[in-house]
């Protein structure tokens, strides 16, 4: 297999581009695929117009399973998925109005769905279908390190009355082995005031402020600030998934300049 392209901007179907690529070669990989039922994109084979949602999370777990091969054991997998909720024909409420028949009534193909557990599909059901390739995906191998919850602001309004609006998606943060590249220091949120921080190394430095002694334990880590900033947490507010999201998550887990140790914890 030919070395890893290097400045090159890779563009196709993703189930012809990914195998040819060498194993173990890629430190990042970050996609948010079509999400079940919601449009079409014109491709007689695209994902997303599965007759069963099933259909969908097996054929996610097989893509995801070719990142999985080319990913570095330091490297890291970033899934951005929205759910999507069960219809019937003719209820625009929930269900997205589009001129595939197969997304606008909301009735998988008896043909195709065949062999899949259907008692869950009920009209106006929230699917859970984030979660069912997350399980799937932690079935296939990868390990879940974060589900982060992306806040939309100015979340696109719905004309629904029975139910809340949605105002968010899940990025689910994977890994394929204990130890990985993780740099939690390009993220941090600078302290708003100066006190006490931690250095987590067993020690605690003094602010003029308060100058006791002390020494961290299991007890009280995490309770004194830490000199970088604070941890942002799994709660993102972005107003559109944009370039500033992408910088977000290459800062986190691919190494500047200054190495860094690879967390393992």
């Amino acid at each position: 297999m030919d070395p890893l392209p290097l400045n090159q901007v890779l563009c196709g179907d993703n189930r012809e581009i990914l195998p040819t690529l060498p194993c173990d070669s890629v430190d990042l990989a970050v996609t948010s695929p079509p999400y079940w039922g919601l449009r079409d994109y014109g491709h007689e084979d695209q994902l997303g117009l599965e007759s069963h949602p099933q259909l969908y999370v097996d054929h996610l777990v097989e893509i995801c399973r070719e990142v999985k091969r080319v990913i570095k054991p330091t490297g890291s997998f970033w899934l951005n998925l929205g759910d999507s909720y069960y219809g019937s024909r003719g209820n625009n409420s929930d269900y997205p109005q589009t001129k595939n028949q197969r997304i606008s009534s909301g009735m998988p193909s008896k043909s195709l769905a065949t062999g899949f557990n259907s008692n869950w599909l009920q009209p106006k059901q929230l699917l859970g279908i984030p979660w069912r390739v997350a399980t799937a995906l932690q079935e296939d191998g990868w390990i879940l390190r974060n589900c982060v919850i992306w806040f939309k602001p100015n979340h696109m309004p719905e004309s629904v009355r029975d139910r809340l609006t949605k105002s968010y998606e899940f990025f689910f943060f994977f890994v394929k082995s204990k130890k990985y590249y993780f740099d939690l220091d390009a993220i941090r949120i600078p302290q708003q005031t100066k006190g006490d921080y931690a250095d987590y190394s067993g020690k605690l430095e003094l602010s003029e402020r308060s100058k006791r002694p002390e020494v961290l334990t299991r007890d009280n880590l995490g309770k004194p600030n830490h000199k970088n900033g604070k941890n942002p947490g799994d709660v993102l507010t972005k107003h559109e998934f944009s370039v500033m999201m992408i910088h977000y998550i290459i800062r986190l887990i691919t190494k500047t300049a200054k190495t860094r140790e690879i967390s393992g914890r």
